[in-house]
């Protein structure tokens, strides 16, 4: 299997395969074009008018490149060392003449979302480009990382499309997320694997990484180990991104870098049983980021409409602080909680409750 192969060659308009010699289908992989041309009169170059890019935010370079076709064959695969690169538009002519063909190349392209001003002050994204890898059987890479600055109130998410315009990817095949990481300013993040079969945000399935410094350190996180409220198990043959997100304190706006680099999906780790998915079916409470150091969000499922209460208790039982939320709706809702000054960090209980209904679940605060 071949897990690293990125596909995506658009014909643009105005180019057909009525050309003498046109590029019928390709794929892109550790810096390498692989494009099967068929070659109707005997060419023996290919001349190639190129501009790409290497990151999202980088400006474009055109160039022109010339490889060598075997005039005996009709069709053939061609190697195209083009480096390592997130898109690019080429032209491909040949030296017998006889047409154009024109084609685009895209990779699922970063992205970061935030609050403007409200939540977000002073934010800067900039993309890390790729340093290269090794091919390893049965996995997939992410090629590029991402970092964020700014100035954080509320919440930032960087994101990773799996495929460019939003298309699908089938990770079936994988049972784990491996990845780097280092925040400055906050101690958790929160890792979304977003599926396009899932309408609500609050029904995605998620998972919250301890991260104690600034340097960059590995991180693993199996599959079976993101939670959702949907009480179902995860798809992986439809997923879109996936999103690592920090929450902030809700207060204030504090310092923060988040950098993400070298994501692979691998098959390593612990694969999705019959029970992961009898406990997914169980929930209905998800807290995260949890462990968490100021903010977390809670999503729960209500029974009816009517006022909620938050309450958290510490190991021995004795109730430590709660809050109301109002406005409670039938089904998936959502609420910010933060923790008074005077809760210390320690593992705790917490407990949603309405008139009909008590969710609980264990947290972990680290201030």
């Amino acid at each position: 299997m071949r897990s690293n192969k990125v596909f995506l060659l658009l014909r643009l308009t105005g180019s057909s395969c009525s050309t003498n010699v046109y590029v019928e289908k390709g794929y892109y992989e550790n810096g390498k074009l692989y494009l099967d041309v068929v070659n109707t009169v005997g060419a023996s170059k290919l001349v190639i008018d190129a501009n790409s890019t290497v990151t999202e935010t980088d400006q474009r370079q055109s160039f022109t490149q010339v490889l060598n076709l075997d005039s005996n064959k009709t069709k053939e695969t061609i190697i195209w060392n083009i480096g390592y690169i997130f898109d690019a538009g080429f032209a491909i002519s040949n030296n017998l003449g006889g047409g154009t063909d024109v084609l685009y190349f895209a990779d699922g392209p970063w992205g970061a979302d935030y609050e403007r001003n409200t939540g977000v002050r002073s934010a800067a994204l900039s993309i890390i480009p790729e340093a290269g890898y090794n091919v390893v059987a049965n996995e997939r890479h992410l090629e590029r990382g991402a970092q964020f600055n700014g100035d954080v109130k509320n919440y930032v998410s960087l994101f990773r499309m799996l495929r460019p315009g939003n298309g699908l990817t089938d990770l079936s095949d994988y049972n784990q997320i491996e990845f780097e990481a280092s925040l400055t300013g906050a101690n958790e993040i929160v890792v979304t694997l977003v599926s396009d079969s899932v309408a609500q945000w609050q029904n995605q399935f998620k998972t919250t990484v301890s991260v104690t410094n600034g340097s960059l350190n590995r991180n693993s996180v199996d599959f079976a180990d993101f939670k959702s409220l949907a009480r179902g198990k995860i798809r992986r043959s439809d997923l879109v991104n996936v999103t690592f997100s920090v929450v902030g304190d809700q207060s204030n706006f504090n310092p923060t870098t988040l950098i993400v680099d070298n994501i692979n999906f691998t098959q390593n780790g612990r694969g999705l049983g019959a029970e992961d998915y009898a406990n997914n079916k169980e929930e209905n409470l998800t807290v995260y980021p949890n462990p968490f150091s100021y903010s977390t969000t809670i999503d729960f499922d209500a029974a009816q409409a009517s006022d909620y209460r938050i309450e958290l208790y510490d190991v021995s039982g004795k109730l430590v602080d709660f809050a109301q939320i109002s406005n409670v709706v039938p089904g998936v809702n959502s609420a910010q909680y933060t923790p008074a000054n005077r809760v210390k960090s320690g593992v705790y209980l917490i407990k949603v409750i309405g008139a009909s209904q008590t969710l609980t679940q264990q947290v972990v605060i680290r201030k």
